[in-house]
């Protein structure tokens, strides 16, 4: 996961890996070209630098300060994500 896909290693972690939320979804993703029927546990975790990422195996990602989530509610930025994104960030 986090080597293959994010390039990051054990000793860039800067603190404890923190749990948020398991999650089931079904989605077509358009990027990918497929449905993609998973379930994701998510996690948070403050790195020492920024991830290298894999294009073999991940095709993208940005990065939004917290303070900014409202940013995740325009359209342009939701086209981008993928599905699970959007599941995990409707309200429970």
């Amino acid at each position: 996961g986090l080597q293959r896909e994010w390039g990051t290693h054990a000793e860039n972690v800067i603190d404890d890996i923190k749990f948020v939320k398991k999650l089931s979804y079904k989605a077509f993703d358009d990027n990918a070209g497929y449905y993609e029927h998973e379930v994701d546990r998510i996690y948070t975790v403050e790195l020492g630098k920024l991830p290298e990422i894999n294009y073999e195996f991940a095709y993208g990602f940005f990065t939004l300060h917290k303070n900014n989530s409202d940013k995740l509610e325009d359209s342009r930025i939701q086209s981008l994500l993928a599905p699970w994104v959007n599941v995990m960030l409707k309200k429970d």
